[in-house]
């Protein structure tokens, strides 16, 4: 006589109760990749997101454009100024106020990135870095993500918060408020910049050694 293949199994608990289990198992679902649920945007496994390499591009233009600014002002004062009042009409502080309102744009860009970041998962490393080097590559990004905030926040409270007035070639501004010490919003913010140039060389460095030593398109991941 067959067996009757669809009968429940009995299995003896410590207990001394039967347990009945069915032959057939539904299979658990499928687990989402990084934990995340499955309305959660996920990256693709040969690169980023569309969404990631648009805010990383975007940062990049943003932090060319304060840096080129911030900079500038100083140095090439009477250029900037003629161009201002030629193209915009500006007046003597037009360009301080850009360069403040480039750090606030900047700011928005930080806190967007922040909760992308938290919402989407990263791709697998590369093949190609090695242990040490996907450490250095971790150290960097979070370095990163402070400096997007630390930059702009140190610059606007020179700004703002310091209660000095600025010689900014034959413009002086004069901060509306004293709040904070002015040397140490100076020397913060510059040693931002060091920090900033320190993490950006590092990580210009991997990936151009990647790119054009190993060849391994670690640049493609990105573009």
């Amino acid at each position: 006589m067959s067996q009757d293949r669809t009968r429940p199994i009995r299995r003896r608990t410590t207990s001394g109760r039967l347990q009945h289990r069915s032959d057939h198992i539904e299979a658990p679902p499928r687990p989402v990749e990084g934990g995340k649920g499955p309305t959660e945007p996920v990256e693709r496994p040969d690169g980023y997101s569309p969404t990631t390499k648009l805010l990383h591009w975007l940062t990049v233009v943003v932090l060319a454009l304060q840096f080129l600014m911030g900079y500038a002002m100083d140095r090439f004062d009477d250029l900037l100024d003629g161009t201002v009042v030629r193209w915009l009409g500006g007046e003597d502080d037009y360009l301080l106020v850009v360069h403040a309102g480039i750090g606030v744009v900047l700011l928005v860009l930080a806190v967007f990135r922040v909760l992308w970041r938290t919402r989407s998962t990263l791709p697998p490393w590369a093949e190609g870095l090695s242990e040490r080097e996907r450490r250095v590559a971790h150290t960097v990004e979070r370095l990163f993500y402070w400096l997007l905030f630390l930059i702009p926040l140190s610059g606007l409270a020179l700004l703002f918060l310091s209660g000095e007035d600025w010689d900014l070639g034959d413009r002086e501004w004069i901060s509306p408020v004293e709040i904070v010490d002015d040397d140490i919003l100076l020397v913060t913010h510059i040693g931002t910049h060091v920090l900033f140039f320190g993490a950006l060389l590092t990580h210009v460095d991997m990936v151009l050694k990647h790119q054009f030593v190993d060849r391994d398109r670690l640049l493609q991941r990105m573009l």
